[in-house]
C-alpha cells in the first residue's frame, strides 16, 4: 500500500507508521495530537485509488493494488479489497464513504471486476451502517477540471497543481472524488461533517 499525504493550505501533515497502524499527526504546541477520519473516498477497480480524511484540511491517500498473483483465483481480488476495507475502517472508522460510480464500462472483464468491488463496498457499509453514496465519474471530472471528459493525465496535473503529491490516475480520481464531497458541501473541511 502506497500512502501520501496531501498538502492543504499552509500546513503540513504527516503519517506515522506503527506495525498495522498509521496515525495522521499534527504539530501543536511542541506535542502531536492523534486524529481520526471521518470520510472514505474510492475508485474502484484492480488499481483502487482510495482517500481517507484524516483531520481538517488534510487526507491520505494512495492505491491499492489488487492483481492477481499467478496462483490466485478469480474471487481473490475481493478478498483482498475487503481485507484492506477492514483494516482501513479498524484504523480509521470513517463515518460515509464515497465511490466513483461507473455507468459505462468498455469491456466486460472491467464491469465484473468493478461490480464484484462495488458489491463488498456497499455490503460492508450495510453491515457496518456506514451510510455511502456513489457519484457519477462525469460530475467528479467536471468538478475537479471543469470538464467532464477530462484525460488521466489531466486529473494527475490538477491535483498536483491542488498541493497533492501524486503521479497515479486512480490516486487522483479518489482525490478528486473527496474534493467533490468538500465543494458541494456534505462533509465541510475534511474531518468534520456538515
Amino acid at each position: 500500500m502506497t500512502d501520501k499525504i496531501g498538502v492543504v493550505g499552509a500546513r503540513v501533515h504527516r503519517i506515522i507508521q506503527c506495525g498495522m497502524k498509521s496515525y495522521a499527526c499534527y504539530p501543536k504546541g511542541g506535542q502531536e495530537e492523534m486524529q481520526q477520519a471521518t470520510h472514505a473516498f474510492f475508485d474502484l477497480g484492480t488499481t483502487t485509488g482510495y482517500a481517507i480524511s484524516i483531520g481538517p484540511g488534510s487526507l491520505l491517500s494512495g492505491v491499492w493494488d489488487f492483481s492477481p498473483k499467478r496462483t490466485e483465483s478469480y474471487g481473490m481480488r475481493f478478498l483482498k479489497f475487503r481485507r484492506k476495507l477492514e483494516d482501513a475502517y479498524l484504523k480509521f472508522r470513517f463515518e460515509t464513504v464515497y465511490y466513483e460510480e461507473v455507468q459505462r464500462h468498455v469491456g466486460t472483464y472491467a464491469a465484473h471486476i468493478y461490480g464484484g468491488l462495488k458489491a463488498e463496498l456497499t455490503a460492508f457499509c450495510e453491515v457496518h451502517g456506514i451510510p455511502y453514496e456513489g457519484i457519477g465519474v462525469g460530475t467528479i471530472k467536471k468538478s475537479f477540471t471543469g470538464s467532464g471528459n477530462a484525460k488521466k493525465a489531466e486529473m494527475i496535473a490538477e491535483a498536483q497543481r491542488r498541493g497533492y503529491m501524486t503521479d497515479d490516475d486512480n490516486e487522483a480520481d479518489a482525490i478528486a472524488l473527496a474534493e467533490y464531497a468538500r465543494a458541494r458541501g456534505t462533509v465541510g473541511e475534511y474531518g468534520r461533517k456538515k
